[in-house]
């Protein structure tokens, strides 16, 4: 799928879902004094219909184009170090409007930091300090697999449209395959049911 159909598979989505019924409310645990409704979307909506974590991920197809690395073979310099492989903190400096003590403070607790001379030059953590980067392939957007890829723009998608409708999106609490669009409503009290409570 291209990134337009993408769009408009989540659009659908949220479309159909604004217009169905919001009669089923339920105190919302997360906001007191809101109710929300929830509208079941489906079950594996997403483009690859496949169901995987970032840690278990083999039944996603690689991507073709870069094997599965994210990355093509293809490099260029890195624009951090400028492909001198080192940083320096002067060059931090010039770059925030942080005072010299607080970035050395910061660097010291960056478990990336690697100092060459202490306080002054330390190992470009941009590129693993060899002052090139591996190009990001663009076809899985550095993901190694085109369906997460798509999936990612799905969700995103999905969460942009649903957030444009007043809503959000939430996975199931016994499924989390399960997708629902939900919306919040204020509780309101009327007078005569406040005088019923007395």
């Amino acid at each position: 799928m291209n990134k337009r159909d993408i769009r408009a598979k989540a659009r659908d989505y949220i479309r159909q879902a604004a217009q169905g019924s919001f009669s089923d409310l339920q105190p919302d645990p997360e906001n007191p004094g809101y109710t929300v409704s929830r509208v079941f979307l489906g079950s594996l909506i997403n483009p690859s219909g496949k169901f995987y974590t970032p840690w278990a991920n083999s039944n996603v197809q690689a991507c073709p184009r870069c094997q599965g690395r994210g990355t093509l073979t293809t490099s260029h310099i890195c624009p951090a170090c400028d492909g001198s492989a080192v940083l320096t903190v002067q060059w931090i400096l010039d770059h925030s409007n942080e005072p010299r003590e607080a970035c050395i403070a910061r660097l010291n607790s960056t478990p990336a930091c690697i100092w060459i001379t202490p306080g002054e030059t330390f190992h470009c953590w941009a590129c693993n300090h060899t002052g090139k980067q591996a190009d990001e392939c663009a076809y899985c957007g550095g993901q190694g697999s085109r369906e997460a890829f798509e999936d990612s723009l799905f969700w995103e998608f999905l969460d942009e449209f649903a957030a444009a409708a007043g809503g959000y999106i939430e996975s199931g609490e016994g499924d989390p395959c399960d997708t629902f669009y939900c919306v919040s409503f204020p509780v309101v009290t009327f007078a005569a049911d406040e005088e019923r409570a007395l």
